[in-house]
């Protein structure tokens, strides 16, 4: 006898790395992925790229009706992707009969370049028919300096 599964309600899920590139047979190879934060020697700085892998699922009894990724910084939009949730939506799950469980959408940005003058934060979102979906922060600080005695 399997475990019951949980509901899924609506989720976005974002990796922040240095590179991502299409491969043959759809794979992706994501290149050096943050985790919380990038330490930087110092400010200002100019990153040369920055990838961005967003991917949103949605029960199938709920597709969603307006997809727009965006990437703020500080707050503030500094990248938006709109998509037609018609043509991007495909499903990712589905259950012991077959039937399909979960759609999947997702969304590459690679920016570039990206100028910092000081320590910020760099989020994701995805704006839907029923509000928005918190995707992963990445903190941009100094690398910090040890302090010598003598």
């Amino acid at each position: 006898m399997h475990a019951p599964y949980l509901e899924v309600s609506r989720n976005l899920f974002t990796l922040f790395a240095d590179d991502v590139r299409q491969e043959i047979g759809n794979k992706l190879t994501i290149v050096g992925v943050y985790q919380a934060q990038m330490l930087v020697p110092k400010f200002p700085l100019v990153l040369p790229k920055l990838a961005i892998v967003m991917s949103a699922t949605t029960p199938h009894s709920e597709p969603f009706e307006e997809i727009i990724f965006e990437v703020l910084r500080d707050g503030t939009v500094i990248q938006e992707v709109n998509f037609d949730p018609e043509e991007i939506q495909v499903p990712v799950a589905t259950d012991s009969e077959g039937q399909e469980e979960l759609l999947q959408v997702q969304c590459i940005a690679v920016l570039g370049p990206l100028q910092f003058d000081g320590p910020c934060t760099l989020q994701t979102r995805l704006k839907t028919e029923e509000g928005y979906l918190r995707g992963a922060t990445l903190q941009i600080l100094q690398t910090p300096t040890r302090q010598t005695t003598h």
